[in-house]
């Protein structure tokens, strides 16, 4: 791989400039021919089993017996290498005919196996071992291995040693006696390390561990209260309660203590001054409420009821007015002249601002549950 960029368009210049494909040295191939293919194909007759040309079919059946007769020699071979030198029907000797020179002891030949003829190390027949039955001669037979058994296991159980009438061992009843507390000590002292937590008491046996464990669950704890306490808000850190004990009523934080009665003060007026608009808005609908309200009657004519209080009484319920019927409609509408100036009328708009003063003045003097009485 180049190591920079100027190196590398070197490389590519070479390669596509200078540098021959070493393919194009090479001779012409022999293409793919269907017709040859199809041609063998069609001279060897999978029905038969043999070529349609007797030559060939000649050759072939020479090259097969050839090959046949090695592996048969291949297999007698190795027959006559792991197997006996003797035929195990007529006894008779297989060497003898190929090498004569086998019966000679002066000369014997040793057959190296090298696969074992059998598994096991004795006689399967006789159930004898090889040194004391076998086909070779007492010297050359295969020497077995001393297998030493296995020792029999006797359970604890059968083995009775203890009287369980006179509750005494039978020989050396004081050292088995002290020998049986000193394992009853070390098994209570595997189990305690075993298991170190009482469930009863809820604690370690283990003064030390149980201190060190306290000691992890306090560092726990408060890495739980740090944590949650980063995590809430702003908001939420300036609470009183950080900073004042409800229970002790001591002061724990005093600047953050102080901060927080300022910050109150500051809400305080805050809201004063809402209170105040507020007020200043109820008491304007208010004056425009008794405004609206008076300036209803001034807008109905007076003619219109002067035909019901000519009458006297009221034609549905048959009820009669009485001597006053004219100061109950003096209140609500008044009589205009059509002559009237507009100076006249000037001083009956300025009469009417000023007794909706007055009236709004009352309402609200009035207290909160009659300012809209009327």
């Amino acid at each position: 791989m180049a190591a920079s960029w100027a190196e590398e368009v070197q490389d590519y210049q070479h390669e596509r400039r200078v540098k021959v494909h070493p393919d194009l040295f090479k001779g012409r191939t022999v293409g793919y021919v269907r017709g040859e293919n199809s041609k063998r194909e069609r001279s060897y007759n999978p029905l038969l089993g043999r070529f349609l040309d007797q030559h060939r079919e000649r050759e072939q059946q020479d090259f097969e017996e050839k090959v046949k007769k090695n592996y048969l020699n291949m297999a007698r071979d190795i027959q006559l290498r792991k197997e006996a030198p003797y035929d195990l029907i007529t006894h008779e000797r297989k060497f003898e005919a190929l090498v004569p020179e086998a019966l000679d002891p002066a000369k014997p030949k040793e057959l190296k196996c090298p696969v074992p003829d059998t598994a096991v190390d004795y006689n399967i027949i006789s159930n004898l071992r090889f040194d004391a039955h076998h086909w070779a001669h007492p010297q050359k037979r295969p020497i077995p291995k001393d297998r030493v058994p296995k020792a029999r296991m006797v359970p604890a159980l059968l083995h009775k040693d203890f009287n369980i009438l006179t509750n005494r061992y039978l020989e050396h009843h004081e050292e088995k006696v002290e020998r049986d507390r000193e394992l009853n000590l070390l098994e209570a002292a595997e189990k305690m390390r075993q298991q170190p937590f009482n469930p009863l008491s809820q604690k370690f046996c283990d003064a030390r561990l149980e201190e060190r464990m306290r000691a992890c669950q306090d560092a726990l704890t408060t890495e739980v209260k740090l944590r949650n306490e980063e995590a809430q808000p702003l908001s939420y850190r300036g609470n009183i309660t950080n900073c004042y004990d409800m229970l002790s009523h001591q002061v724990k934080d005093p600047e953050l203590m102080e901060y927080i009665k300022q910050s109150e003060g500051g809400r305080k007026v805050r809201y004063k001054t809402r209170f105040r608009f507020e007020e200043d808005v109820r008491h304007a609908d208010v004056k425009q409420e008794d405004r609206v309200k008076r300036m209803k009657p001034l807008q109905i004519a007076h003619e219109r009821f002067t035909t019901e209080m000519e009458r006297g009484y009221d034609i549905l319920t048959n009820q009669d007015f009485g001597p006053s019927r004219h100061q109950a409609s003096q209140g609500e509408t008044r009589k205009v002249s059509p002559h009237a100036t507009n100076k006249a009328i000037a001083n009956a708009l300025a009469e009417g601002h000023r007794a909706d003063r007055r009236s709004c003045g009352r309402s609200v003097r009035s207290g909160p549950g009659q300012a809209y009485r009327w």
